[in-house]
């Protein structure tokens, strides 16, 4: 990890912020550029990545920031596929308001929601920002946390109960909870093997990657040993690492994160 890291910082380590230029319009190519950002568990728009939607809104771009189905107000409902229709659809909003380059802008369970979206999306995205990565899935089942919950749901799948409700186990950061949903839609946010595992789209990233992870972050720094050099292709792309836990990843991130968002 150490060389890792270091031979990443030489490189690419974004250290402290340009000044954005005070008065005048912005840029025309920032202008024609919109960021949707995905918040993640039980947080909101208004929540841990709202300093970076306002640097980037003062960088000139246009913001979208949805309300996902693992907000705190409607924890936890819904499922996978309507989390991706969601990021669509903030991204269609962005065309509509005159944007014709797209970023994405994960944090926590927002990093798996952007990496599935981009490894599929019909549309070119001109990059991905990643604050934080969390959701563990494999961890969680592997380590005991959901696997009765796990194992009860896929059973009441294959019995053709899918769509029964039931209540099951969830982790967030070390702390363990109960939802109540259907079983087929728990299975689309816990199933190791299912679509909100980060790893399964490593591989078929294309475009531009920011990585952001705090030093007091333990998940997030194993995310980056784990995948970084896999994620991290092209002279674009930006690993940065601030002194911060993972809620507070993206406000210390944001400076770092508008400039690259300018770059792109």
């Amino acid at each position: 990890m150490q060389r890792f890291n270091s031979r990443i910082g030489r490189r690419a380590l974004l250290v402290g912020s340009a000044a954005l230029v005070a008065g005048g319009p912005p840029a025309m190519a920032a202008a024609a550029t919109g960021a949707v950002l995905v918040h993640g568990k039980q947080d909101g728009p208004a929540g841990s990545l709202s300093s970076v939607g306002a640097k980037l809104s003062a960088a000139g771009l246009a913001v979208e920031a949805p309300t996902m189905p693992w907000a705190r107000g409607r924890y936890l409902s819904g499922n996978w596929a309507e989390a991706m229709g969601l990021i669509a659809g903030a991204v269609k909003s962005l065309q509509g308001r005159g944007a014709t380059s797209v970023i994405l802008v994960g944090h926590s369970m927002g990093c798996p929601a952007i990496l599935s979206f981009a490894s599929r999306a019909s549309m070119p995205l001109a990059g991905l920002a990643l604050t934080a990565p969390g959701h563990n899935p494999t961890f969680f089942y592997e380590s005991g946390l959901t696997r009765e919950s796990v194992d009860r749901a896929r059973a009441l799948v294959k019995a053709g109960k899918g769509a029964e409700a039931g209540t099951f186990a969830d982790s967030n950061q070390g702390s363990t909870s109960s939802v109540t949903l259907s079983a087929a839609d728990y299975l689309s946010f816990l199933d190791p093997m299912g679509p909100a595992v980060m790893g399964r789209y490593v591989g078929s990233i294309k475009v531009p990657v920011l990585l952001a992870v705090g030093t007091s972050d333990g998940g997030a720094m194993g995310f980056a040993k784990q995948f970084g050099r896999a994620l991290l292709k092209g002279p674009k792309s930006r690993y940065v690492e601030v002194a911060a836990g993972h809620g507070g990843t993206p406000g210390q991130a944001a400076d770092a994160i508008a400039e690259w968002a300018k770059s792109l």
